[in-house]
């Protein structure tokens, strides 16, 4: 058996000690009562506690506006952009096309006024004049020649024919 005298407290029994800590202390009828603060620093207190909610969660707010407006103005900026890079896109397709039909009239204008009386003639002369300084290799020839060429070539890309003079 137990020994009992080693023992501070009864087996079966509670004491003092553990009945007062098993105790509500709300409920404590051996505690004296606790004073009630003022209702009017309770209302104050209240009103403070409801401003500062109130104020928090109007900044809150706030901050999620702003979030939204930013996020709106980036959407707009980023199809603002977008829009921006295919109409730049759009103008280089344009300009590219619009350069290959130059280029397509200029030398379609070209053959056709190669084709003329008026280039024949010119692209006759040029031959011969390079044919003779091929030839000749002489000065006069070389100058002949760059000028009745150059007399042709500017027939072709503007269509006007000064004639040489002798």
């Amino acid at each position: 058996m137990r020994d009992q005298e080693s023992k501070d407290e009864p087996f079966f029994s509670h004491s003092e000690k553990t009945k007062q800590s098993n105790h509500d202390p709300l409920f404590d009828s051996r505690q004296p009562p606790r004073e009630e603060p003022d209702p009017r620093i309770r209302l104050a207190a209240f009103a403070v506690m409801v401003i500062c909610s109130l104020f928090f969660i109007e900044w809150g707010i706030q901050k999620y506006r702003e979030y939204q407006a930013v996020q709106a103005v980036k959407e707009m900026i980023a199809d603002l952009e977008e829009s921006v890079e295919a109409s730049a896109a759009q103008l280089r397709a344009n300009a590219e096309r619009n350069r290959r039909e130059a280029e397509r009239q200029r030398l379609a204008l070209r053959e056709q006024r190669a084709s003329t009386n008026q280039g024949k003639w010119l692209s006759k002369n040029c031959s011969d004049w390079r044919r003779t300084y091929n030839d000749l290799k002489a000065a006069t020839a070389k100058r002949e020649m760059q000028r009745h060429c150059r007399l042709y070539e500017r027939y072709l890309e503007t269509g006007i024919a000064n004639t040489p003079v002798n």
